[in-house]
């Protein structure tokens, strides 16, 4: 179980490693060697965006409209909701990304 620190606050996402390990088999075993990372990372990617689910609008604060336009001129993006969404999706795959990592299925 990991915090993540995201624009929106705080999220508990609870994937392991031990989630990782058992995705990567199944997709080694259904897309082979060659895919089997790609699927593991779609997969892994799909688990934690269900257990940490993006901020509504409920969720956008003062703070979040300030910072959404200060980023506007080097991240364009529609609104400070979706801009908020956008920072909560990469911390997401950041979070993926370790886990892939610190699980070793994959060396670099």
């Amino acid at each position: 179980m990991t915090t993540l620190n995201t624009p929106a606050g705080p999220v508990t996402c609870t994937a392991t490693v031990d989630d990782v390990k058992k995705i990567y088999a199944e997709c080694r075993e259904r897309f082979g060697a060659e895919h089997a990372l790609q699927g593991t990372r779609a997969q892994m990617s799909e688990l934690v965006q269900a257990l940490c689910p993006p901020p509504t609008e409920e969720d956008v604060t003062d703070a979040h409209v300030l910072a959404a336009a200060k980023a506007r001129k080097t991240d364009p993006h529609v609104d400070t909701l979706h801009w908020l969404q956008k920072r909560h999706g990469a911390a997401l795959w950041a979070e993926v990304d370790r886990l892939i990592a610190a699980s070793g299925v994959v060396t670099p």
